[in-house]
């Protein structure tokens, strides 16, 4: 289960401890995904100690509910880059030598790469392997590699598994067999969100279920919102087909998230929302923050009151197949 409240400041009461704590009690979740933007751990020099103390607070509880916690480089709420800078080499030194002797945290090294293949594929997997500058409309970047992340994480003495996400935004692992990282303990990310062109088996197996035969995969990000023009009507159907490809796959999966109005009703966590027989999914308008508009769309949709959502499936597909976890104290 995937915690983002930094993007669901208005959600009543639900901290990032509380939906921490449903998600293991509730929700069976032994995995969660905080999203750290560096431009919060490095506001005070060297680093802002009560950032820094947050954080670790979290970790201490996600890991003592027996849950693994995933630590992601976000850096859309400050219009980051579209792949990460030099300061993603720096933000994961730091990071690698906090963590190093904590086997319950996972270095997801940025999230949702966004540069395009201007040249083509090849030479977006290049960058996205290596790092390289790159000109946009003008502008000069350089980037670096994910294989720099991981070199810098490794040369810390750390070896918690890392997840490299995948191009287009997370959507893309059409040359990752070809560009695999060195390094070792190394797992590579991808969101298998429900979509008009993905919503079959065949399409499935293109995306992400061929390349899973050979490389490890972390599923890191499901979204099936009510909102968006990639809504799809037909999820009641097709969701629990998705869950049944995952396991024939063996491949887990991380939920984007504990969210009022979708995963669950209101203001309660407890109260999954569900797709009664005959109901299709709610396809209306939303904003930049996935939040549903009900103005226009012909939906009296209201997140404190709905009820319609992947909720309760979500919910059966953890409680089947998520193993418990023992996790070890930090050396």
């Amino acid at each position: 289960m995937q915690d983002l409240s930094c993007e669901h400041p208005s959600d009543p009461g639900l901290t990032d401890s509380a939906k921490i704590e449903a998600a293991a009690s509730f929700w069976h979740a032994n995995a969660v995904r905080l999203q750290v933007a560096q431009e919060h751990l490095f506001s005070s020099s060297p680093y802002d100690t009560a950032y820094l103390a947050a954080l670790d607070s979290e970790v201490q509880l996600a890991n003592h509910l027996g849950m693994v916690v995933s630590i992601t480089l976000q850096e859309e709420d400050f219009s980051g880059p579209p792949l990460p800078t030099a300061s993603a080499e720096h933000f994961w030194t730091f990071m690698a030598r906090h963590f190093a002797s904590s086997p319950g945290v996972v270095f997801d090294l940025y999230n949702e790469p966004k540069l395009l293949p201007y040249q083509g594929q090849d030479w977006l997997w290049n960058i996205w392997r290596n790092g390289g500058q790159v000109s946009v409309n003008g502008v000069d970047d350089t980037f670096v590699g994910m294989q720099a992340l991981v070199d810098a994480v490794r040369a810390t003495g750390a070896d918690n598994l890392i997840v490299a996400e995948g191009n287009g935004n997370d959507h893309d692992l059409t040359e990752v067999t070809t560009h695999l990282l060195t390094g070792g303990n190394i797992a590579y990310g991808f969101e298998p969100n429900l979509k008009i062109h993905s919503q079959t088996p065949a399409q499935w197996d293109t995306a992400f279920g061929d390349a899973s035969a050979t490389v490890p995969l972390v599923m890191d990000a499901f979204r099936d919102y009510a909102t968006g023009s990639d809504c799809l009507a037909d999820t009641p159907t097709v969701l629990p087909q998705l869950f049944a490809y995952l396991v024939a796959h063996h491949l887990g999966l991380l939920v984007w998230t504990l969210d009022a109005g979708n995963t669950f009703v209101g203001a309660n966590p407890d109260q999954p929302t569900s797709y009664p027989d005959g109901v299709t999914q709610l396809c209306v308008p939303h904003d930049h923050q996935h939040r549903a508009i009900a103005v226009g769309s012909g939906v009296g949709y209201n997140p404190d009151t709905n009820t319609n959502g992947p909720g309760a499936d979500i919910l059966g597909f953890f409680r089947a197949h998520s193993a418990t976890l023992t996790l070890p104290p930090p050396a």
